[in-house]
Formats: C-alpha cells, sequence, structure tokens
C-alpha cells in the first residue's frame, strides 16, 4: 500500500505591530524547518518540525532593519526572521529582503527520535541569505517552495510555501502591490546591486529597537 502523504500544515499570517498599533510587518506561509541531530549507532537523523500557524509572533520595525520571531512548543523553538533594507547608489531603487534567520531549541525526544542529546538547547549560527526581495512598498508572494539554508554548521533548512511577505513599509496595516516569484511563472524586478555593507550568499532551491508586539491575524 503507497504511503500516505503527510499533510502541510495550515498558512500561518503573523504580523509585528509598530508603536501607532498598526501592523508594520506582514508574514503569510507555511514554514518547515529539517533540522539534523546525531542519533543512536552514530546516524544523523533529520527531524522535519512544522511551525504552526498559531505559533507566537512578537518583533520590532525600525527605519533600516525589522524582525519577527515566532515562539512555539514542544521543544522551546525560536524562529527570528531578519529583513534589512539596502540602499543602492542612484537611479537604483531602494529594497527590503530576509537577511538572515536566528533559530534556537531544545532536542525534545518527541521531536528527535533516539537523539544522543535529549533535551539539549541549541543556538544556531546563522548565515546570510537573501530572500523575498522586493521594492519598498511592496510584497513578495511564491506559492512554490523556497528552501535555504540558515546556518554555518549546515544543521538548518527552511522551507517556506504559500509564500505572501512584507518586511517593509507597510501602509494601512495590508500588503503592498505584489512582486511575484519567478517560481510561480513571473518574472520579479531586476535585483538591485547590493549595498557596499551587503554581501550576502544565498543558498536557495526551489521547487519550481522600540519594542513592539505582534500576533496571528486571522485568515
Amino acid at each position: 500500500t503507497p504511503a500516505t502523504p503527510t499533510p502541510l500544515s495550515a498558512e500561518g499570517k503573523w504580523h509585528v505591530t509598530g508603536a501607532d498599533g498598526i501592523p508594520c510587518l506582514l508574514a503569510d506561509s507555511i514554514i518547515q524547518l529539517h533540522l539534523k541531530y546525531n542519533a543512536s549507532n552514530q546516524q544523523t537523523k533529520t527531524a522535519t518540525v512544522d511551525v504552526p500557524n498559531n505559533a507566537t509572533a512578537s518583533g520590532s520595525c525600525q527605519a533600516g532593519v525589522s524582525d519577527i520571531v515566532l515562539s512555539f512548543e514542544p521543544g522551546n523553538f525560536s524562529l527570528q526572521l531578519n529583513f534589512v533594507r539596502n540602499v543602492p547608489a542612484p537611479p537604483q531603487k531602494v529594497t527590503g529582503f530576509l537577511a538572515y534567520v536566528g533559530l534556537s531549541y531544545r532536542q525534545d525526544p518527541t521531536i528527535f527520535v533516539g537523539t544522543t542529546d535529549p533535551n539539549k538547547d541549541v543556538e544556531l549560527d546563522p548565515v546570510v541569505i537573501r530572500l523575498f526581495e522586493t521594492k519598498l512598498g511592496k510584497s513578495y508572494r511564491c506559492n512554490s517552495e523556497i528552501a535555504a539554508g540558515v546556518d554555518k554548521l549546515a544543521v538548518a533548512e527552511i522551507t517556506f510555501r504559500e509564500t505572501r511577505i512584507q518586511g517593509f513599509a507597510v501602509q494601512g496595516g495590508k500588503f503592498g502591490e505584489e512582486s511575484v516569484c519567478s517560481a510561480d511563472g513571473t518574472t520579479t524586478p531586476a535585483t538591485t546591486t547590493p549595498a557596499a555593507t551587503t554581501t550576502p550568499v544565498l543558498t536557495t532551491k526551489s521547487v519550481s529597537p522600540p519594542g513592539t508586539s505582534g500576533g496571528v491575524i486571522a485568515a
């Protein structure tokens, strides 16, 4: 009998609220984490963790950087998506993109089955990436899968599906005009020349602060 495919989690709809009480960062996506760990008999296994759509969101929005932190159990997971603005030389346009992913968790043995380090606290050292880049005021949409390695030891990979995201210049708490990924069949705006201080290294594959608060937007 063929194995039944594991259904994807429901799409999460999260936001960060600015000091004015209006959402300043919007993130809709189905997110999975693929985490390598040491198991018995000198095996290396991979745990697949769905970020639940009711994960608690917090974060901050500033002029040049913004972030959203998704926290959930079991495993004391904390997933931080950090966005930066890129300001190139004129006449190129200012853009915003996901620059790195912070991740910490506990190796809960119910998730990391057979781990040799049960309940070990892990905090990964992130690498610079460049995802979801759009001109300021626009949102990025991609229904196809986007995957990226996020740490220097290649322990973790993150995948996004059914994604719509905007890290800057959110007006009225709503997504701006869509910039659609090439994997969905529409060409995205041309990539701008990175600022002198930005040297991102992208590792992707495609199948295809002031304190602020956050939360889940009802579907």
